[in-house]
């Protein structure tokens, strides 16, 4: 390669029916990124979904940088059943992304990442641009979507290698064709990868940051343990070690990613926590990723709270769905733990999934009054039937990722009508407003 050629890395577009800002990072993106630059190769990065971009003037943000994105509508609904709800583009303005790539000279390939499987138009949209800019560069495709349903994106005929796995030398491999070098810096696994590459953004107020990787728990809904088949946790220190990092870059507010973070506590996150607390950091820290509840304890609770967490999301399910994966949630005692520790009953959120075939309306609110009771915020979270996990089997293979958009499924696969998801909706503001009453 010449002094001058580039790897260009792409977080796309998404384009779906609803999106928001919860401290969303291409994490796996801007690890690659830093693994490149280890190689001495140059790296440009274009996150479109970026909400503090230098593009935008006059951003709008919560107290802790979650917020709406930018968007645009871009298409109808493709059923009638919700004809209401059109499709958005969500992200940088294209024209804006399209004056960029003008003044770009070519690169040597493009990466470009993926997130929810339903999200694939805004892959097919950036995958576009991008061709139409730089023709006969190659574009290579990674991420979550593109690991759970490849078959989708290879149809694409502007995507020109899906990456279908998480091995590492599967990437390695494509980098050397292009480069036509072996690489010096090949990290094999998760816990030899290198800090994020942070230094592409302008702007510093949110990050992530992942302490783990898969789950201790195989639910029959999850993905978590088809993309990471072994649950493996980062030496505390190393975690501590990475939140200085990113305090030291400007970032006030960060999320940590694990599908697990609670598994192993005394091993594991209250070292994190002990190491944080004796550090006197400021940052805000956030779980979005609901907690299991099982795994809440009154030490980790009051670690969590001293530390400065600021969001904990906590899983919990109706009856029939804890039935069907076999286990209790202990909800009531997690809460109090939480509460007692001092947390605010507006900074924990208790996500409850909802419109799963079987589950009647009546354990739904039977449940969403239960959360109310325990003073804590409800967060509907509607179902999706994710390829790969065993709730999908039995999928109409032909239906296609807008069938099972977490926006449709409910309705359109007839597991609820209209009318109770609106009412649904309508009892989870109405509870939720009346928390402090």
């Amino acid at each position: 390669m010449t002094a001058d050629s580039y790897f260009l890395l792409v977080n796309p577009y998404i384009v779906d029916v609803a999106a928001y800002d919860l401290w969303n990072r291409p994490l796996g993106l801007l690890y690659i990124s830093s693994i490149l630059k280890k190689n001495h190769l140059n790296v440009r990065f274009m996150d479109l979904m970026d909400r503090y971009d230098t593009y935008f003037n006059d951003v709008k943000s919560k107290e802790h940088f979650t917020g709406k994105y930018y968007s645009r509508i871009v298409g109808d609904s493709p059923f009638k059943q919700l004809p209401e709800r059109k499709f958005r583009y969500y992200g940088l303005p294209e024209d804006e992304f399209r004056r960029r790539l003008s003044i770009l000279p070519v690169p040597s390939a493009i990466l470009l990442t993926s997130g929810m499987t339903y999200w694939y138009r805004g892959v097919e949209k950036t995958a576009s641009i991008l061709k139409e800019h730089f023709p006969e560069t190659k574009i290579f495709l990674g991420g979550t979507a593109a690991n759970l349903d490849p078959d989708t994106y290879e149809k694409m005929s502007v995507i020109d290698r899906v990456f279908s796995s998480c091995r590492m030398d599967e990437l390695y491999g494509a980098i050397k064709a292009v480069t036509g070098d072996d690489l010096d810096y090949t990290p094999d696994t998760h816990l030899d990868f290198p800090l994020p590459d942070w230094n592409i953004y302008k702007i510093r107020h949110a990050a992530a940051v992942q302490a783990s990787w898969g789950c201790v728990h195989k639910c029959t809904y999850c993905a978590s343990s088809r993309l990471h088949p072994e649950f493996i946790q980062r030496d505390p220190r190393s975690v501590f070690e990475e939140l200085l990092e990113l305090d030291k870059l400007g970032f006030s507010d960060i999320a940590f990613y694990d599908d697990a973070i609670l598994a192993n506590s005394s091993g594991h996150i209250e070292k994190i926590l002990e190491l944080i607390i004796a550090s006197e950091l400021t940052i805000s820290f956030h779980i979005p990723n609901a907690v299991h509840p099982e795994f809440v304890s009154e030490k980790n609770a009051k670690l969590m709270y001293s530390a400065g967490v600021k969001t904990v999301a906590i899983g919990f399910d109706t009856e029939s769905v804890q039935k069907r994966q076999k286990k209790k949630y202990p909800v009531e005692k997690a809460l109090e733990y939480l509460l007692s520790a001092g947390f605010d009953p507006a900074a924990l959120w208790c996500y409850l999934l909802v419109g799963l075939p079987g589950q009647e309306t009546g354990e739904i609110i039977e449940a969403m009054e239960k959360i109310h009771r325990l003073k804590a915020r409800i967060r509907l979270a509607w179902f999706s039937p994710i390829p790969g996990t065993k709730d999908f089997e039995g999928i109409e293979k032909d239906a296609g990722p807008d069938y099972y958009n977490n926006s449709f499924y409910s309705v359109v696969s007839g597991t609820m009508d209209r009318n109770t998801q609106e009412q649904l909706k309508s009892k989870e503001r109405e509870l939720n407003r009346g928390l402090y009453a």
